[in-house]
């Protein structure tokens, strides 16, 4: 036996193996939709996007890393974990749901509270 390991997709292929005169089978139901963030508010102050959740839109006081790359604020992730395992900035699934705290952003935070 051989197999293709070419660098083509293999792709799956949908066989119709019912009998002739068999009733056909119910239609598969449609996953419900993934959970949307809101549109952010208008800002006037001089805050970093990047000191901004995402999902909250409000400066972190405990930022995590999820797997997608982006920065959150802990709760907001937290709970945005239990409706759905896709990232809130774009709706991809996760490889994981692991977070990692943002020590360098925390700080940076922190730093421009106290200055101002």
């Amino acid at each position: 036996m051989s197999y293709d390991t070419g660098t083509r997709q293999n792709k799956p292929i949908a066989l119709d193996v019912r009998r002739e005169g068999a009733p056909a089978p119910p239609p598969a139901r449609a996953a419900p939709p993934p959970p949307t963030r809101p549109a952010p508010p208008p800002r006037d102050d001089d805050v970093p996007e990047e000191f901004l959740c995402p999902i909250t839109f409000e400066m972190m006081t405990d930022p995590v890393i999820a797997a997608d790359g982006h920065t959150y604020e802990r709760r907001a992730i937290e709970a945005w974990f239990e409706r759905a395992r896709t990232s809130p900035v774009t709706n991809e699934p996760l490889e994981h749901l692991h977070l990692i705290p943002a020590h360098t952003i925390r700080s940076l935070i922190q730093r421009r509270s106290e200055a101002s």
